[in-house]
């Protein structure tokens, strides 16, 4: 059991480090092509991202290493030994299983509480280089007219002057955390400044926030006109001429990455308290949807072991094609019709159904593999 259960470890924290290490290679490829980030900050947000990443690493690193490890076992014949020596095979699933319990309190705890605090912390990093990161944007949106997304505030321009910080003919969106409209402001001209200046409007995201410690980028409108909505019922409200906005950037640590930044307890409050219906459903959706993945982990070996123990190829760093192709086919489709089902399935029963899939996957092989 100590050497199966140190291969296997072995194994997956090996693929853990090369997984996260693509993901994140990834996500740095995305940020210098599209500006995002300046250099600074962008050495700030890598360990943030490498903590959000583990959502999605850990759990096929998890199954990369039991495959990996059972299957080569396999092809060795050291299972047949196991059993030629009149060990139970069974004993053999054994030290995967007590890694995969390891593997999915981890994973639950990254899930539940460090992801949605790297969420809030990634989203003040963003929101402290947002002058240089608008700047950059105006310029980049004014070539290709690509709306550029702030927060809860969508921009599209025609076209953008970097050295006078002007801009020529601006649309501004508002929505809320449900992206349901709030307000549009339609200008021909704008310019933009850093802090709130005088006769501005201030859009306060957290208004216990001190107004020293408020972050602003002003919007002085040539001209142009604001519309309100109703974000419920998406019907305009109040129709005025357009002042200058200061944008707050100092959204509540617990509020600016949106129900992702939120603490799973805060969440599961938020699912019961919230006043509409639809943000309570898909606050309810996002707090099963932790649950699911930080204890995939488990049923991911459950399926990887048993099943690469069956699979006698070769080349074993192909046996975790079969886990791989069930966990694609079945476990993602099924998370992902849970979402567009939340409403006429219970979240509780749809973000589960994928993890039940693979135990039941997992009970058939595991069957198999001790009548073998």
């Amino acid at each position: 059991m100590k050497y199966i259960s140190g291969e296997f470890t072995a194994t997956f924290a090996l693929t853990l480090v090369v997984v996260t290490a693509v993901w994140v290679l990834g996500v740095t490829i995305l940020a210098v092509r599209h500006e995002l980030l300046g250099p600074r900050a962008f050495l700030r947000a890598m360990p943030l991202m490498v903590v959000i990443s583990f959502k999605y690493t850990l759990p096929m690193a998890v199954l990369f290493g039991a495959s990996i490890s059972y299957g080569r076992m396999s092809a060795d014949n050291e299972i047949r030994a196991m059993e030629w020596s009149g060990i139970h095979v069974g004993w053999a699933i054994v030290p995967a299983a007590m890694v995969a319990v390891g593997a999915s309190a981890v994973s639950l705890a990254f899930d539940c509480e460090l992801i949605p605090a790297a969420e809030r912390r990634l989203s003040r990093v963003l929101r402290s280089t947002i002058l240089e990161t608008i700047d950059r944007q105006l310029s980049r949106s004014a070539q290709g007219d690509i709306p550029i997304v702030i927060g809860y505030y969508s921009v599209r321009i025609g076209g953008y002057d970097a050295a006078t910080k002007t801009i020529r003919n601006i649309t501004v969106f508002q929505t809320d955390e449900s992206r349901r409209p709030i307000l549009q402001i339609d200008a021909p001209g704008a310019a933009i400044r850093a802090g709130k200046v005088l006769g501005a409007i201030p859009i306060v995201i957290d208004e216990n926030q001190p107004e020293s410690k408020r972050r602003y980028v002003t919007f002085e409108f040539q001209g142009g006109v604001v519309k309100e909505f109703d974000p419920r019922s998406g019907s305009m409200t109040r129709q005025y001429a357009a002042p200058p906005v200061a944008i707050d950037l100092s959204a509540d640590k617990d509020r600016d990455a949106g129900l992702a930044g939120l603490s799973s307890a805060k969440l599961a409050k938020y699912s019961r308290e919230a006043e509409d219906p639809r943000d309570r459903l898909d606050a309810r959706v996002r707090f099963f949807e932790r649950c699911a993945l930080g204890v995939s982990p488990f049923f991911f070996v459950l399926l990887a072991a048993p099943m690469a123990s069956l699979v006698r190829w070769r080349h074993n760093l192909t046996a975790f094609l079969p886990s791989l192709a069930i966990v694609m086919v079945i476990y993602y489709p099924l998370l992902m019709w849970a979402k567009v089902w939340a409403a006429r399935v219970d979240p509780l029963y749809g973000m589960f159904a994928g993890n039940a899939a693979l135990l039941l996957i997992a009970a058939g092989t595991i069957c198999v593999l001790l009548r073998r």
